[in-house]
């Protein structure tokens, strides 16, 4: 919150005198406005129909609007603002601030002067923003991706699961095309590759006794 004298003090080396009928707006500035945040330039006029004081800092562009139980605080930055445009008429000066996604329009009958110099200070830091974006966007490394050329798919060639090479009874060996055909295959295949731990040893049955031997 900024010292309401603080805020006259600025007002009054700017050399602009408010009327009494943007009092409010003035006093609703201490709530507004940040400890570090300068004034460079403000306008009264009318916005929609209603009284509004229009402010220009160093940080953004402000539209206050206070009357009896209503407040409206537009906060619009300057990155914000894409196109800003100023018309000048006998019976007043009108100014049109495009952002993306609203359009304001203030108008001033007394102010002409001072609805100027804050448009030209608008454009002058709208200007800047833009300058900025470019020297950023030029610095930025580019990158670019090289085309990988697709592979042809290749036809599986049959494998027998079952084949077997000649070795003692009892022993049996899975070739070199089985292993692979097994890797490819999954799990499954894997399970059938492998070999029964128990086929490598001798059988032994136990068989019951016959009720009719003679001890």
């Amino acid at each position: 919150m900024v010292h309401p004298s603080v805020i006259e003090s600025s007002i009054a080396k700017l050399g602009f005198r408010p009327g009494r009928w943007f009092k409010p707006e003035i006093r609703e500035l201490e709530h507004v406005l940040m400890d570090d945040e300068e004034i460079i330039s403000l306008a009264c006029g009318r916005y929609y129909g209603s009284f509004a004081l229009l402010v220009a800092t160093d940080k953004r562009l402000l539209l206050v609007d206070k009357r009896v139980f209503f407040t409206s605080i537009q906060d619009t930055r300057y990155d914000m603002i894409s196109e800003i445009d100023y018309n000048s008429q006998a019976l007043g000066s009108t100014v049109t601030i495009h952002t993306m996604n609203k359009i304001h329009k203030f108008n001033s009958l007394k102010h002409k002067r001072q609805l100027r110099e804050l448009t030209t200070y608008v454009q002058r830091r709208v200007w800047e923003f833009r300058q900025q974006q470019s020297i950023t966007t030029s610095q930025m490394p580019r990158f670019t991706v090289a085309a990988v050329p697709q592979s042809q798919p290749t036809a599986l060639q049959p494998v027998d699961l079952y084949a077997v090479t000649d070795e003692p009874a009892g022993h049996l060996a899975l070739t070199g095309q089985v292993v692979q055909a097994a890797r490819k295959i999954g799990p499954a295949a894997t399970q059938a590759a492998h070999l029964n731990q128990y086929s490598q040893g001798s059988l032994i049955t136990h068989r019951p006794l016959s009720s009719n031997l003679d001890y």
